[in-house]
């Protein structure tokens, strides 16, 4: 049975990218789970096999800059890429129109669609989206961490974990690669005052 399986990876960071990601394929001929079940050193081999046995499928992102400083338009984007990674699925294996299951509670409005909690770990497409996106996301922080290796990057994927944290206070966000708004919240809640590293003007993600 061939459906569309649609999962986001990086929506809890500080830093980094939201990467939404849309696969095709048989339910039956993939075998994939949620990403969080694999190692972090096995989820790039991972990711390589299922693209292979999927017929298509599309990974997008959102950048640190783009998402914004309030939570609509985190939300906002977040349903936009969701819609255009499933159509543009859609698109390409036409004139077949699949079901399409999107891990989570919410269908985004889009038709033929319908939000399952915990798809990524029911439904092996679901968890093939998972798994191609959460490697986009790992290879675009490890990118970053080759340019700011001071921040651990490669440790905690964006996360707000000890370590990192402990990096913004002593080193500042760096524009382009930190979610502006979600660091100025943390540091807030802590009575920190956090600067910035580097010119706040620009997008250091270029550089990656």
């Amino acid at each position: 049975m061939i459906i569309i399986g649609a999962d986001e990876n990086g929506w809890g960071p500080i830093a980094g990218p939201l990467v939404v990601t849309a696969a095709v394929g048989d339910v039956n001929a993939i075998t994939c789970r949620d990403s969080k079940k694999y190692p972090r050193s096995r989820i790039h081999d991972v990711a390589k096999k299922t693209k292979e046995d999927c017929i298509t499928s599309v990974s997008l992102t959102a950048s640190a800059t783009r998402l914004g400083s309030c939570q609509r338009r985190y939300e906002d984007i977040r349903r936009g890429l969701f819609f255009r990674a499933i159509y543009e699925c859609r698109r390409r294996i036409a004139p077949r129109y699949p079901d399409t299951v999107i891990d989570g509670n919410d269908s985004f409005g889009i038709r033929y669609a319908q939000g399952l909690p915990h798809a990524d770990n029911r439904i092996s497409i679901v968890g093939a989206a998972s798994c191609i996106g959460k490697s986009t996301q790992l290879k675009w922080m490890l990118r970053a961490h080759r340019l700011f290796p001071e921040y651990g990057f490669d440790q905690h994927a964006g996360y707000a974990t000890k370590l990192h944290c402990a990096s913004l206070v002593t080193h500042g966000m760096i524009p382009g690669i930190h979610r502006v708004s979600r660091c100025m919240n943390w540091a807030r809640r802590r009575g920190i005052n956090l600067r910035f590293n580097g010119d706040p003007s620009y997008d250091y993600s270029a550089d990656l």
